[in-house]
């Protein structure tokens, strides 16, 4: 279980919230941007903790300082980073983000095996994970196209296995993990499901009786003044 508490939790308290899910049972953590990060290290949090943003050059160095598990999406970041670690000394892990067809980030099928071979080359870079986003996994509407980026998926899991890389691979978010247990792989990122919350509508008519989600987060006040006009 990948945990993600990006945006400050999903405003229920970032660090909170992580030492909370650590202590019952997450293995990792997950954010949008490095200072999010950073302020986890900085309370004293020594999980992993993936970056799931892909962030632009000049930015490695707080990358290797704060430990931070990176998403790579172009291979310019990697290689700056590869020379930073050299240079520290350290060695750092990174996620690549593949696109199997949201369109929003990540490494096309016919670029992915140049990548990988490129990625080995790095010494003190290590490629820890693969994965993507399922673009609408909630809508039973969108149920073919959902299916053929898990299938697309795959077929970057082999390049992977052609390279004997041993990686965690991950597609599934909340409403992913829910509707298509198939697409589960070795983790899942549970960010919605995690407070309660569900991602569509239609996925909580369908499952709400087997899975009875309650928000974790209450508003609580007193009425000040009442007045009659």
């Amino acid at each position: 279980l990948l945990a993600m508490v990006k945006a400050n939790a999903y405003g229920h308290g970032a660090v909170e919230c992580s030492k909370i899910f650590l202590k019952n049972g997450a293995a990792s953590l997950g954010v949008a941007i490095i200072e999010e990060g950073i302020e986890l290290r900085q309370a004293g949090i020594r999980a992993p903790i993936l970056v799931a943003y892909p962030e632009l050059e000049g930015r490695e160095e707080l990358v290797v300082k704060y430990n931070l598990e990176h998403t790579v999406t172009h291979l310019r970041f990697a290689k700056n980073l590869s020379r930073l670690a050299d240079k520290k000394r350290k060695t750092v892990n990174l996620y690549v983000k593949v696109d199997t067809g949201m369109h929003r980030q990540g490494f096309l099928l016919g670029d992915f095996d140049r990548a990988l071979t490129e990625l080995a080359k790095a010494k003190r870079v290590v490629v820890t994970g693969l994965y993507s986003h399922l673009a609408s996994p909630g809508h039973e509407r969108f149920r073919s196209k959902t299916v053929a980026q898990g299938e697309e998926f795959k077929k970057f899991q082999a390049v992977v296995d052609v390279h004997r890389l041993k990686i965690q691979s991950h597609l599934t978010a909340t409403g992913g993990a829910l509707a298509y247990p198939e697409y589960q792989f070795d983790l899942v990122r549970i960010g919605l499901g995690m407070y309660g919350l569900w991602p569509t509508e239609e996925l909580m008519i369908k499952m709400k009786a087997n899975l009875p989600l309650r928000p974790v987060l209450s508003w609580k006040t007193i009425v000040s003044e009442v007045k009659t006009l």
